[in-house]
């Protein structure tokens, strides 16, 4: 990690936790599981209506050429 970050090898020691000697627990949260929901080119999921945009969204990347009729993007 050191060659990657420093500053959070230096945060953490000045916080008590030695990265070097100590195991540093992790955890994750719902703000991790981002995207997931199918769409459309515009951004209507299979629910009539209901538009997922952002993180919501599985849509990355969205191709440059998309039209309604011949989305490549995932539905789920």
């Amino acid at each position: 990690m050191a060659h990657m970050n420093e500053p959070v090898i230096d945060f953490y020691r000045d916080k008590g936790v030695d990265l070097y000697t100590q195991p540093l627990e992790i955890a994750l949260c719902a703000q991790h599981n981002n995207g997931g929901i199918g769409i459309d080119c515009w951004w209507q999921t299979d629910v009539k209506g209901l538009f997922a945009v952002g993180e919501a969204a599985a849509a990355a990347p969205i191709p440059a050429m998309c039209a309604p009729c011949g989305s490549t993007l995932p539905r789920k």
